[in-house]
């Protein structure tokens, strides 16, 4: 009678294993929070994000963006797990509101 199959080994035969990436977690967030966040042109997310991504990859561009407020990128690098940006408002005419639109007659 033939035998049951038994695994190979120890360990299941793993055979050449590719290295593990190192991976960094970002933080990313903004002042005010809900920013969109784009890094390397694709969409992540919006702020606070936490971000996992291969230092080889690095640098990367972040890309912030909000209705109301000017778009802003930051570099990421190993160096700068934590990013926190302060969006400026879009400059309008004079403080408050935008233009008054009238629409009954």
């Amino acid at each position: 009678q033939g035998g049951a199959g038994e695994a190979a080994g120890p360990g299941g035969g793993a055979g050449a294993v590719a290295p593990t990436p190192v991976t960094i977690a970002f933080r990313l967030a903004t002042e005010p929070a809900g920013a969109e966040v784009e890094v390397g042109g694709v969409k992540v997310g919006k702020t606070p994000v936490e971000l996992p991504l291969e230092k080889a990859k690095l640098p990367l561009v972040a890309k912030f963006t909000r209705d109301g407020y000017e778009p802003k990128e930051e570099t990421l690098t190993d160096a700068t797990p934590q990013v926190t940006l302060t969006l400026k408002k879009k400059s309008g005419k004079g403080p408050g509101k935008g233009p008054t639109i009238k629409t009954t007659r």
